[in-house]
């Protein structure tokens, strides 16, 4: 009889450790969305923290006339970062994080791919106000690490330009993608 209340009591309380388990990252996740963002802890509060902000919202992406894909980007973490969640018309996905590093005085952005790449930038505002990013990729046909150059634009009409560009040296540039992205609730 004491193994069988033994026995049961542990899976009781096996049940119940497994509850609160699953329950501590909701309860957090449900917290985070409640808190507002409006006044960002004073870790976060230096302008250098909202350079990227401009990228804030829910987006349609364009390439010339033609519709890609979709893109929200979110603030996170009380307004100290940025989550990006992409989702092409043909239903390809990626998500990024990207933050400034006051350690080293850059923003990061962190990509990955339901396509298996993953992608790290780290750039900065520069002196016409726009966000640009460095980074490598392997080049598909030579095998070797090809530089690549984002830069995020804020453009007068409300929308945001992204040009992504690649070289194998450093010095020549070929453009892989010239979008724009406009606000979805724009129509």
């Amino acid at each position: 009889m004491h193994q069988m209340v033994s026995g049961v009591l542990s899976r009781r309380s096996r049940i119940w450790a497994c509850a609160l388990l699953l329950a501590l990252p909701l309860e957090a996740v449900m917290a985070e969305q409640t808190m507002p963002i409006a006044t960002p802890p004073a870790a976060c509060a230096d302008p250098a923290f909202h350079a990227f902000d401009f990228w804030l919202g829910d987006w349609d992406v364009y390439s010339g006339d033609q519709l890609i894909g979709h893109n929200s980007i979110r603030a996170i973490e009380q307004g100290c970062g940025l989550a990006e969640s992409w989702r092409s018309a043909s239903g390809t996905t990626g998500v990024s994080y990207n933050a400034y590093d006051p350690a080293d005085r850059h923003w990061h952005q962190f990509w990955v791919s339901a396509a298996g790449y993953v992608l790290r930038l780290r750039g900065n505002v520069d002196a016409r106000g726009r966000m640009v990013m460095l980074g490598q990729l392997p080049n598909p046909k030579t095998g070797h690490m090809d530089q690549q150059r984002i830069t995020w634009s804020r453009e007068p009409d409300g929308s945001v330009r992204q040009l992504w560009e690649a070289s194998a040296d450093g010095e020549a540039w070929t453009v892989s993608f010239d979008g724009s992205y406009r606000r979805a609730d724009a129509g």
